[in-house]
């Protein structure tokens, strides 16, 4: 479902644990996790976005930084359902 190849993984690249504490709002849609992160994070996101599109290349991985930093994911309805579980976790 969230199959991740980690030897994609730049090695030193942000993880979704250096990303939780950034994490403000999260809406959910069928396809579609929306996450509102703290903008002072953005490089931290930024690399962890980088990271995530070379090891889950199935998954669409978005980020916008104008008018507030929010990550996007975009994949088939059940894909984001564990990372939402995880962000809202946080």
């Amino acid at each position: 479902m969230l199959a991740c190849d980690f030897r994609a993984w730049p090695s030193g690249a942000p993880t979704v644990f250096d990303v939780l504490p950034a994490v403000g709002r999260v809406d959910r849609t069928a396809n579609r996790l929306s996450v509102d992160c703290d903008p002072a994070t953005a490089e931290t996101v930024a690399g962890y976005v980088a990271a995530e599109r070379l090891c889950r290349q199935g998954i669409r991985w978005d980020l916008d930084r104008v008018p507030r930093l929010r990550l996007r994911v975009s994949a088939t309805p059940a894909q984001p359902d564990v990372l939402e579980q995880l962000f809202r976790e946080q």
